[in-house]
């Protein structure tokens, strides 16, 4: 019986992990930096804005990276379903991102999780 409760509570536990995995996803209407990022650059003061398409087949649909000191910057990942802003990436991060083979690869490895999302 204890085997039992404890495949349940782990397999809940597992579906209650997955259900929260994207609990760092900033939402887009409400988010006033990708608003400041995305709607007003043109008035805003950024020195670097790039952005690209992935070619290799990833669930990134599009990457841009906004810098007002060509040294950090927003990084802003879009997807069909979601967009994520993080905040202070150094650009040759961008710049290693944009030359990588593996767009989801290269995000997962060296981007996810290590630098802050924008709040």
């Amino acid at each position: 019986m204890r085997r039992i409760t404890l495949m349940i509570a782990l397999i809940f536990t597992g579906l209650y992990l997955e259900a929260h995995e994207d609990r760092n996803v900033i939402p887009t209407e409400k988010n006033t930096v990708e608003k400041d990022v995305i709607s007003n650059k043109e008035k805003s003061t950024f020195t670097t804005t790039e952005s690209i398409i992935p070619k290799d087949k990833s669930w990134i649909t599009s990457v841009s990276f906004y810098s007002q000191d060509n040294n950090l910057g927003y990084l802003i990942i879009q997807s069909k379903n979601k967009t994520t802003i993080h905040q202070n990436v150094p650009k040759g991060i961008w710049t290693a991102l944009k030359g990588a083979k593996s767009t989801n690869g290269y995000y997962n490895f060296y981007i996810k999780d290590k630098y802050s999302l924008a709040k």
